[in-house]
């Protein structure tokens, strides 16, 4: 129960952040956006009831809700302790990181890289459709994890961060 209880707990915290983000990111937009996701819902739901199975079809949609999570994601700071030594490297550098030394990373600075994303300020509601949509997926770091990650035992990685990518489809 209490399990269950941390994973709703956190999954609503960092949903209650994110929601306002989403909205205002579709709202706020003058390219034509609201358009295109009823468009895509329309087209590829129809008139058949909004599901969870339907979401997964819905690319344009997803991709909106990776983009706010890029520019704004819920958790801007991610804590971890090294379980082993290791180097990790960037685009410019390679730094040796011992066992047990503390990491933190930023991800709004993260997820606004120009050697990873184009135009890395602004908001684009298509960024993640199509092949190459897919592989940036690899860089959206939200969660702790890679977008394209699974939480597990082994990985900080959020464990809700699935229910909330789906959740904010849905809505």
């Amino acid at each position: 129960h209490n399990l269950l209880f941390i994973l709703g707990f956190n999954a609503f915290g960092g949903f209650s952040i994110f929601l306002p983000r989403l909205i205002d990111a579709i709202a706020s937009d003058k390219t034509g956006l609201q358009a295109k996701l009823r468009s895509e819902v329309k087209e590829k739901c129809g008139t058949s009831s909004l599901t969870f199975e339907s979401v997964k079809s819905l690319e344009l949609v997803q991709s909106v809700v990776y983009e706010t999570l890029r520019l704004n994601p819920p958790v801007p700071l991610q804590y971890a302790r090294a379980r082993k030594d290791f180097q990790l490297s960037s685009h410019d550098s390679v730094y040796d990181i011992k066992k047990g030394e503390l990491l933190c990373g930023y991800q709004p600075l993260v997820m606004r890289d120009s050697k990873v994303f184009d135009d890395p300020e602004s908001f684009k509601g298509e960024r993640f459709m199509g092949e190459k949509g897919s592989e940036l997926l690899n860089y959206l770091y939200w969660s702790n994890g890679p977008q394209t990650g699974t939480p597990n035992d082994m990985n900080k990685q959020c464990a809700g961060k699935d229910y909330v990518t789906l959740v904010a489809c849905l809505t």
